[in-house]
């Protein structure tokens, strides 16, 4: 399942290239930070989980067709790490090999993403080399990959296991929207990001939801491209 959902993604991709290369314009390589956490809610419930933001990153490309003066369109493929890091979570404890138990103290979770946005940005030109822009895009991911870090009080163990989508009860599918805001400087671009994911992430969440949620920062490097004759 997980090879068809990537063949899938990269084919969307490259057949959008493809519509759009008899007017290409620019070719987009972005990165940087990211800050995420599982948003979970019960309803009556209003904490429901000690859940912090963990401390993340994204890397991928763009291609950017421009519409008119104003508006362009942009798919991209990213490489996208999400999750969460819950702290104070001292009431659960693990064996240890001594008849012992270990006291929990933090998890930090890790799902990897491919993820496919598809971004419609508007453009306010501010003079020949700078301009602004704001965008917004749904986005299609699938998760690729994933650990669970836990650690403990007391002591420099750790016991980390790696995530099985399936049996772990996790989908791998995830869907959201995506809204962004930056500058750019002739070849080069930064924005800010948010990502609300709308997929509920648990099989086993009988009376809650939980979704990814996601900020952070971005930067890019454009490399413009001719048009077919």
């Amino acid at each position: 399942m997980r090879k068809v959902v990537l063949s899938f993604l990269i084919f969307v991709l490259v057949g959008l290239f493809r519509m759009y290369s008899a007017q290409a314009d620019e070719i987009h390589f972005l990165g940087g930070p990211s800050f995420s956490q599982f948003k979970t809610r019960i309803p009556g419930i209003k904490d429901v989980s000690s859940n912090k933001w963990r401390t993340s990153f994204h890397l991928g490309v763009g291609y950017e067709k421009t519409l008119n003066n104003h508006f362009a369109i942009e798919p991209r493929l990213l490489f996208n790490s999400k999750g969460a890091k819950n702290k104070g979570v001292g009431g659960l404890f693990d064996e240890n090999d001594f008849g012992g138990v270990y006291i929990v103290e933090s998890v930090s979770t890790r799902l990897n993403y491919l993820e496919l946005p598809i971004m419609l940005k508007g453009y306010v030109q501010l003079n020949p080399t700078q301009k602004l822009f704001l965008g917004v895009a749904p986005y299609f991911g699938v998760g690729i990959n994933g650990k669970s870090i836990t650690r403990y009080k007391e002591t420099s163990f750790r016991n980390v296991y790696h995530i099985q989508y399936k049996q772990d009860g996790i989908k791998r599918l995830d869907f959201g929207f995506k809204l962004e805001g930056g500058f750019v400087y002739n070849k080069y671009s930064f924005h800010v990001f948010f990502v609300q994911g709308l997929i509920n992430l648990f099989n086993h969440n009988l009376n809650g939801t939980t979704r990814n949620q996601t900020f952070g920062l971005g930067f890019g490097y454009s490399l413009a491209l001719k048009p077919k004759s």
